[in-house]
């Protein structure tokens, strides 16, 4: 197996990973390697960007939030956010106005974004390889030093002074996401295993409309889109109450998005297939393919030959993950994160529109600590003895009993029942303790806060967060 060093190595091609690696300084560039997956959620995702009133964003953070958000990450993030819609400008993006602020002009607005800045990152001499991580490895000390990476059906080792984890959350490891497969918590487990602290684990975004329907891309929809369907099961059945189908057609569904996917999750598990049949006209259709970030999906078929979309409630968005600083640095100051794979700015839940902004924010904030930290050139360490830390893989089955147990609606029954499963099996994959841990800290939370919701336990406004610090589970 040969061994490559780097100054920087930079895990995830996404969004955060492409913001760090175009804000390092020149000198650093050649010695950054950016390792990354064909697809990330951010190449997926329509870049629709949260532009708001500071003070009013923060309030409204801050109480989507259950105030379990970090005060010091909310600050940070809200000051970046115009100069960070300037820089965006300046690298050629389009924008045009959104239903919240602003996206990129263009019918894939994701894979266009990433486009233009992997023409930048490449141009500043940064090395960008399609591979996995597949184990970290640490010194003698516990200390993550390199990572062991597959590309094709080659094996390597990097090792490195500064290592950035931008590869997204744990989506992959359910049976319905909204963004990328290979997004699968790998990176997070490997964490978990080093002993990295992490930080409400248990708080994920759901959303109710991923398309399954095989004549379209499975992605996700939603806008002025969902406000043209009526929601039935196979037999033409409503599967929404009157309260909640009420606010998908008038669009005013935003302050009640638990309740709602609730229901959609609930209708998923009692019927074969849901559907959000179109009662549009053809020329609002028309529109809508032109104009909507979201029209490019429908834009080969007729309003008459849809009729009716299958669709799917889906795990969307890991809203704890790593615990971080302001400057992205995790409890080993060496290691970095950013995207969605950190954790402690949205604390319970996250507002819509603003993901792609806290990876751009952060994956900065990280390229300006290291670019300080490098004014002085340091050689990379191999040391002669490391532990390769990892066993990665998630079956099919883990992904529906996930989806079962950790889905929008949990109860203890289905959560106990998992748990046993898993502790049972003598051979665990780090992604499946991984799950072991989040099942373990949703049977201790004994509340329903923010996002995460449980049968029979009490609904508060706050609580407090909880933290896996050196794997053991602690709130406070």
């Amino acid at each position: 197996m040969w061994t490559k060093k780097a100054q920087v190595l930079i895990v995830g091609g996404g969004a955060a990973g492409l913001s760090c690696a175009w804000h390092l300084k020149k000198k650093i560039a050649p010695q950054t390697l950016l390792i990354t997956q064909p697809l990330s959620n951010s190449f997926l995702s329509p870049w629709n960007l949260m532009i708001k009133d500071k003070q009013a964003l923060k309030k409204e953070m801050l109480e989507a939030g259950c105030f379990m958000n970090k005060r010091e990450l909310i600050d940070v993030f809200l000051d970046n956010i115009p100069s960070i819609i300037k820089e965006l400008k300046k690298i050629g993006l389009r924008f045009k106005k959104s239903n919240i602020g602003l996206v990129p002009d263009y019918p894939l607005p994701g894979k266009k974004a990433i486009e233009i800045f992997l023409q930048k990152v490449k141009r500043k001499g940064i090395k960008v390889l399609i591979g996995k991580v597949e184990k970290f490895l640490l010194d003698e000390k516990g200390k993550i030093v390199g990572t062991e990476v597959k590309r094709k059906k080659q094996r390597f080792r990097v090792f490195f002074n500064y290592l950035v984890l931008a590869g997204g959350g744990i989506g992959g490891m359910f049976k319905y996401t909204t963004g990328a497969s290979t997004n699968d918590g790998s990176l997070l487990a490997l964490a978990l295993e080093s002993g990295l602290t992490l930080e409400n684990l248990e708080f994920f975004m759901f959303h109710p409309f991923l398309i399954c329907d095989p004549r379209f891309p499975k992605v996700l929809i939603s806008g002025e889109l969902l406000t043209q369907m009526e929601y039935e099961n196979e037999k033409g059945q409503a599967i929404l109450s009157e309260k909640v189908a009420t606010a998908l057609r008038t669009g005013q569904f935003h302050h009640i998005f638990p309740e709602m996917v609730k229901e959609f999750y609930l209708a998923s598990l009692k019927n074969k297939k849901i559907y959000g049949r179109l009662v549009c006209s053809k020329e609002w259709f028309e529109r809508f393919k032109k104009e909507n970030e979201f029209g490019w999906v429908f834009r080969n078929f007729t309003k008459e030959q849809i009729k009716k979309i299958e669709i799917h409630p889906a795990f969307h968005f890991l809203i704890g993950g790593l615990s971080i600083n302001k400057k992205g640095q995790t409890s080993q100051k060496n290691v970095y994160a950013a995207g969605e794979i950190a954790g402690g700015l949205h604390g319970a839940n996250r507002i819509g529109g603003l993901a792609i902004l806290e990876a751009l924010v952060f994956g900065r904030q990280i390229a300006f600590d290291i670019n300080q930290k490098c004014q002085k050139e340091k050689p990379v360490l191999v040391p002669k003895n490391v532990k390769p830390v990892g066993q990665l893989g998630v079956s099919a089955k883990i992904k529906e009993l996930a989806w079962r147990a950790l889905g929008p609606v949990k109860n203890d029954k289905t959560l106990k029942k998992f748990y046993q499963l898993l502790k049972r099996k003598k051979q665990k994959t780090s992604q499946e303790k991984l799950l072991q841990t989040i099942v373990q800290i949703s049977l201790s939370r004994k509340e329903s806060v923010g996002a995460f919701i449980k049968e029979g336990a009490p609904k508060v406004r706050r609580a407090r967060p909880s933290f896996v610090i050196k794997k053991k589970i602690v709130f406070k």
